[in-house]
Formats: C-alpha cells, structure tokens, sequence
C-alpha cells in the first residue's frame, strides 16, 4: 500500500488565496466567515437549473493530469476554486458516485494529524461533480464547536461501533445535524454506515477536531432568498462562500438560519 504523504498540502504551493471582501458574523452562539469569492462564478459544472441531467465527466482528465499523489483507490489533485489557501481534493479513481469507509478513513488520517478539515457534498448538496470526491482543507472554523449539543439516539439496526459519542445540534440550530465523536476508524465507519442507511438523496459532511459531523439534506439546494447558491459543507463548517456582492452585504444571522433550516431536514429530537 502507498504510504501517505506525512503533509498532503505540501505537494502543492500555496494558492495565495485571498478572498476580495471578509467578514465575521454570529450564528447560533458561534462565529462563522463571510467570504466574497466572485472566481469562483466560473466553477465548471456549479449547480443550477440549466445543468444537463448526464454531463460529460472531467475526471479522468482531472486524475490524469493534475495528481499529485494516489494509491491503489484514491488520488489526490489540488482545488481549481479554492475557498482557502491550502486546499486539495482526494477522488476514488474508479467510478463511485459517494465516499465509503475506506475513502473517509483515507481522507481522515490525511487531515486528522494537522488539525485540517474534511468537508464533503452529494449531488443535490452543492457537489459539482457525481464522483466521490472530498475537500481537505488545512484550516479550522469555530462555527460547529461551539454550538450547543445534545445526545441522539441512532435508528434502529444502525449497528454503529462502541466508543462512540452520538450528538445532535440542538437549539437554535434549526435543522437535523448529527455529530459523530470518537475514533478514527471507528467515526469513518458510522458515518459511512449512516449514509447508507438515509433515506434522502443528498447530504453535507465535516469532520474535524475528532468529530464527523452529517447534515442530511431537504431537497432544497439553493436556499433562495436565504443565500442564492447551492448551500454546501463549506457553509455548514463556517465558511459561507458567496459569489455575488450583493448577497454578501445582505447576509446575517436570520438569512443564514433561514438558509440552514430550508436545506436541512427536520428534527424531531428537539421538540418538547
């Protein structure tokens, strides 16, 4: 088996990223970044209502071209439309529409050492592209760490690992967001585990600091007028990406609660 490279983000130089306009906003009790990044308008195959139902696939260019490491299942390529400096995305190199446990626990034990995140969308939540592939990201947001926790109860034959900790986001956040903590083998399991058995088409997924963090998704995408592009992992990490100034300016702590609440699924736990 390919050893891992001990610091992935050093296969590729710095992209000097630098968002045109930043800005720190509550929500939930927790901050989270404001980013205008109008580049990345031109992020080929984005979601919207004119995206053909079978697009051409740009993989196998992309893996043949811009690899800068793989093993026998994955590769690693850097970001063309980065949200942050350092940032890579690691594929299955075979046709796989999702990531399973394997590629979750690679991706983990890639970021887990420098404290980075993994971030990942579905089709129908933000992914431009029906290949299983994962964002690394060597940064850290606050947003999910500080919100307030409860315990969740998994559904039945669940089967997940012992010595885990199960957790549901509570109050104010507005939708189901289930939160996995525990190892790291044992964290990639259950959330692959938990993938299969939803019954929604689409979902988020973060996982950073020791905890994996599922966002099953309504079938709203674009959140519109609470935030007018696909809502993915990088929103719900912290990280709210918006392309277009205007809406940039516009968003507060009500539009993104509103955004969060449309895309997400309900949560019965919370009531009562």
């Amino acid at each position: 088996m390919e050893p891992l490279p001990a610091d992935p983000f050093r296969l590729v130089p710095s992209t000097d990223f630098a968002p045109a306009a930043r800005r720190e906003v509550p929500l939930c009790g927790a901050p989270v970044a404001l980013l205008w990044l109008p580049g990345r308008r031109a992020r080929r195959g984005a979601p919207s209502a004119a995206r053909p139902p079978f697009p051409p696939s740009h993989v196998p260019t992309i893996l043949a071209e811009e690899t800068v490491w793989s093993d026998a299942r994955h590769a690693l390529t850097p970001n063309r439309h980065p949200f942050a400096d350092r940032h890579l995305l690691l594929w299955a190199r075979t046709p796989q529409r999702e990531p399973d446990r394997t590629m979750l626990a690679t991706a983990y034990r890639l970021a887990e050492p420098r404290g980075a995140a993994v971030l990942g969308n579905s089709i129908g939540a933000a992914a431009s592209i029906a290949h299983a592939h994962v964002h690394l990201v060597d940064g850290r947001e606050a947003f999910l760490a500080g919100l307030p926790l409860a315990a969740w109860t998994p559904p039945d034959g669940a089967e997940l690992p012992a010595g885990l900790e199960l957790l549901r986001a509570a109050a104010p956040f507005p939708a189901l967001l289930v939160g996995i903590r525990g190892p790291l083998e044992a964290r990639a399991t259950a959330a692959a585990r938990l993938l299969q058995m939803r019954a929604v088409p689409a979902f988020n997924l973060v996982d950073q600091d020791g905890v994996t963090w599922l966002y099953p998704r309504s079938p709203v995408e674009t959140p519109h007028p609470h935030f007018p592009q696909a809502l993915g992992a990088a929103e719900l990490w912290g990280r709210w990406c918006h392309q277009e100034r205007e809406a940039f300016d516009a968003a507060d702590e009500r539009t993104m609660l509103g955004a969060l609440a449309a895309a997400g699924c309900s949560a019965p736990e919370a009531a009562g």
